[in-house]
């Protein structure tokens, strides 16, 4: 695993021990992923949040592109302890910040250490989206993280192919990109919210 651009480009990150715990994004797709943020302008500078982070591949790679924060969440202990280590390696522990908790508690999101969020990526385990229950609690969660989104700002959702999202209520149209055995989902808070009351 590496990151692709920016002040960290060709670093190596750490992988996790394990392909059964963690299922890194491929850098053919994190290519396309990085260069739909940045058409958007959405990459320097903001606060982004990485869910389901793993070893923390999307996260440390929005912060070698100029984001200024990373919130990294990450419940196995064991992978956090990789991911802990990609950061000191990286040298952005000033830059970032870790918690230990599930991502579908939801009472962390009052613990957040920078707000609004530019850049949300969320990338739980496939067994999770493909369940109806699951997918329920993950879209509720995308719900919730609304309001700490800033106008225009983006939540990538990765899915397996066969899995469509419903859209979300207070987001714009939901767009959906394939790669291959998995898609991109994007979710993203209007530039100007509706007056209407």
């Amino acid at each position: 695993m590496r990151i692709i651009g920016g002040t960290h480009r060709s670093r190596i990150i750490a992988p996790p021990a394990g392909s059964e715990t963690t299922r890194p994004i491929t850098d053919r797709v994190k290519v396309a992923l990085f260069d739909r943020l940045a058409d958007a302008g959405l990459v320097e500078e903001g606060n982004a949040l990485d869910l389901f982070c793993g070893t923390g591949s999307l996260g440390l790679e929005a912060l070698s592109r100029g984001s200024e924060h990373c919130t990294f969440v990450e419940s196995n202990r064991h992978v956090r302890q990789v991911l802990e280590e990609n950061i000191a390696s990286l040298g952005l522990q000033e830059q970032s910040r870790v918690l230990s908790v599930n991502a579908l508690g939801t009472g962390w999101l009052n613990t957040l250490p920078r707000r609004p969020l530019r850049m949300v990526f969320c990338d739980p385990p496939y067994a999770l989206v493909a369940d109806e229950k699951g997918r329920g609690q993950v879209l509720s969660l995308i719900a919730l993280l609304l309001p700490h989104l800033e106008p225009g700002g983006v939540i990538m959702l990765r899915t397996p192919v066969e899995v469509v999202p419903e859209q979300v209520e207070g987001y714009m149209e939901l767009k959906r990109h394939v790669y291959g055995t998995m898609a991109l989902h994007f979710y993203q808070r209007p530039l100007e919210e509706s007056e209407a009351e």
